[in-house]
């Protein structure tokens, strides 16, 4: 598997010229960073920083061997670190003015003024829960608003867990999103294949069509 990771510059001094491939230990799932903020990794994807929940669904493996991750080394600053497309993206970050805020993209420039972090469409909320758990996140940047079969991504967590349960136990779980100071309730009628939920019996106030 080791010979199947792909080379990337290391995140902390910027180069390629003296890396090479390691497997290395990152920490536990931090179930209240996964709890608060399914969708980000930690700032930093080097070793010291990375926690298992921090990696997309499909690199994650169970039991006893799941903090272990074949991954990348950098010789020239002694440090080991996972590859981008193993993990989840960055938290954004933005710059402030009297106007209101840009979003600093990877390269370095700013993207268009936002009068409110909250309006970035790239990075808008689309995680559902169920009570308070999470479940997973609608894709595509939708937000659900009438009856119909919608694709998600699941998070592995409790939540998603619970969810399947009852579908399977013939009852109908009860699921919401918020949006702005709106909670946007919803029953989960089925799933008809991985990655889809039939949804209806929508409660609140619906945000707008291009919330995206």
């Amino acid at each position: 598997m080791s010979e199947s990771i792909q080379i990337e510059r290391c995140p902390r001094c910027r180069r390629g010229d003296r890396i090479r491939r390691k497997l290395v230990l990152i920490d536990p799932s931090d179930e209240a960073h996964a709890a608060e903020q399914p969708q980000w990794r930690a700032d930093c994807s080097c070793q010291d920083d990375l926690s298992v929940d921090s990696l997309k669904p499909e690199f994650i493996t169970h039991g006893p061997s799941a903090q272990f991750i074949q991954a990348l080394y950098c010789d020239r600053c002694g440090a080991g670190f996972v590859p981008d497309y193993m993990t989840k993206p960055a938290p954004p970050r933005y710059q402030g003015g009297p106007r209101g805020f840009r979003r600093v993209l990877p390269d370095g420039t700013l993207g268009p003024l936002l009068p409110r972090i909250a309006d970035d469409p790239d990075t808008a909320n689309t995680a559902f829960y169920m009570d308070s758990q999470v479940v997973g996140c609608f894709k595509d940047g939708i937000l659900p608003t009438s009856d119909g079969i919608y694709s998600y991504e699941p998070y592995r967590s409790p939540g998603h867990l619970n969810l399947h349960n009852q579908l399977r136990s013939a009852r109908v779980p009860r699921c919401h999103y918020d949006y702005q100071s709106q909670r946007i309730s919803f029953s989960v009628m089925a799933s008809p294949s991985v990655g889809l939920l039939s949804l209806a019996g929508f409660d609140g106030a619906a945000p707008p069509a291009n919330f995206i």
